[in-house]
């Protein structure tokens, strides 16, 4: 036998260890254990009354067990948006690069008629010169 005096446990410790029994004795095992737990390689024995497993309880630690499940569906959500944004841009891309290849070959277009409405330009522009100068050479001669 030692030597040592045990302490009795304080009104509080004794609290502590009672929900954590009563927590174990329900024996539900989380879906999705806490990281305390998790990282431990216990089993994360919680009760539906409970947001902390027996555990983190008898440690006096918080427990993240309802928290790791709800962030996980939280971030699946967030998932399946955002997919469905990427899809939606991706639409949207799709639509402006139809439309400016469609614009492209508009500018192609304008720009060929462009270039052939000033070389006929150009033409009658010297065609008039020509005659011009003809006329004048014909008044000159006269």
């Amino acid at each position: 036998m030692s030597n040592r005096v045990s302490k009795q446990l304080s009104r509080k410790d004794r609290e502590i260890q009672t929900l954590a029994l009563s927590v174990e004795f329900a024996n539900e095992e989380a879906d999705m254990p806490c990281t305390r737990c998790f990282r431990a390689g216990k089993k994360c024995l919680m009760s539906a009354d409970s947001a902390c497993c027996s555990e983190c309880i008898r440690s006096k630690k918080s427990c993240d067990g309802t928290r790791v499940a709800s962030s996980l569906m939280n971030l699946m959500k967030q998932e399946k948006k955002l997919e469905n944004d990427e899809d939606e841009a991706s639409e949207d891309l799709l639509k402006l690069h139809e439309e400016m290849a469609a614009l492209q070959s508009r500018l192609a277009l304008a720009a060929g008629r462009l270039s052939r409405i000033r070389k006929i330009r150009n033409r009658v522009k010297e065609k008039r010169s020509e005659a011009t100068r003809r006329g004048l050479q014909e008044v000159d001669h006269q």
